[in-house]
């Protein structure tokens, strides 16, 4: 019955075969996917955030509020840079590329020449910003429940070092931005601006593998730069650590001031960042994600009927043009 059927209608069978073959593989063959989901809410306090216009390092940081934070985070996640650090925590080989994940399913590089980033935002990792709250929803996928639950863990732990990472390289900067006013206010010093535009020496640049590495040396120079500059009324350097006369000329209450912020800033630089806050916590998932075999099946159906079809049609119009 099925042979006459193809004999009678040849133009359905390639597509009757390629349909029922991606049904088999879709349903038999193919790797089952789990799907996790959490939502965290970032905030980023005035003490906390980047650098305003008025400051020292303006030129090198601006302002940012946590609105901008998530679509920075956002494209972290989808970043070469936020692929390689997933990838550190986490085993790829294991999670992505076993034998017990079916072939078009596996991180293939050598075969399809796919960067881990794009096989990790097609396939594993998806970001969504919900504005209404100014949150993230972190969608993670796994052959595994064990292993959507891990991955989903493992991008909170990404978001929480982002965070950290800008907490401690902003309190590094004001804390600088704190002593160079100190000792600006108490000994009326003058920076040389040629000598902070060369701040950073071709010699620097080359032992420097991070942006935030070239910004936390940026800041120390600066920092030593405030320490050997020169009085306008002497022109002497001044020391390192403020002499007991010109401390008693500033005004006590100032000087309160700024040490405690310096003191803030300095545990600030140290710790972690207290800004993220779990929403939803992720859970295993009860069961895996759809396979949609009966809808792959007509589109497979579908787009093989459209290809038979157009290409008899060329082989009509060959044979009666004489092309």
């Amino acid at each position: 019955m099925i042979k006459n059927l193809f004999i009678k209608y040849p133009l359905l069978s390639t597509p009757i075969v390629c349909s029922l073959v991606v049904l088999l593989y879709s349903i038999f063959i193919a790797t089952p996917k789990y799907k996790t989901e959490s939502i965290i809410h970032m905030t980023i306090s005035d003490r906390d955030s980047l650098l305003s216009s008025s400051s020292l390092f303006s030129n090198v940081l601006s302002g940012s509020s946590s609105n901008k934070l998530i679509y920075q985070l956002k494209e972290y996640f989808e970043s070469d840079s936020g692929a390689n650090d997933f990838i550190n925590l986490i085993d790829t080989n294991d999670f992505y590329m076993s034998s017990g994940v079916d072939f078009f399913s596996a991180y293939k590089p050598n075969i399809f020449n796919t960067k881990i980033s794009d096989y990790l935002n097609k396939k594993i990792i998806k970001i969504n910003i919900l504005p209404d709250s100014e949150s993230i929803q972190i969608i993670t996928y796994g052959f595994t429940k064990e292993k959507s639950f891990r991955g989903n863990i493992t991008s909170i732990l990404m978001a929480s070092n982002y965070l950290d990472k800008i907490q401690q390289l902003n309190s590094q900067i004001a804390r600088v931005q704190r002593l160079c006013q100190i000792y600006s206010d108490s000994s009326y010093l003058f920076l040389d601006q040629n000598e902070l535009k060369n701040i950073i020496s071709k010699d620097d640049l080359k032992d420097i593998n991070s942006g935030y590495k070239l910004l936390s040396i940026k800041a120390n120079k600066y920092l030593e730069s405030c320490q050997n500059s020169k009085n306008l009324a002497s022109g002497e350097k001044i020391k390192t650590v403020l002499p007991d006369s010109t401390l008693r000329e500033i005004n006590i209450e100032s000087v309160k001031t700024a040490v405690g912020k310096i003191y803030n800033e300095s545990i600030d630089a140290i710790t972690m960042s207290e800004n993220l806050t779990i929403v939803t916590e992720p859970l295993y998932p009860s069961q895996s994600e759809s396979k949609y075999s009966i809808l792959k099946f007509f589109l497979a159906f579908f787009f093989t009927f459209l290809i038979s079809l157009t290409i008899k049609i060329l082989v009509s119009m060959k044979n009666d043009f004489k092309f």
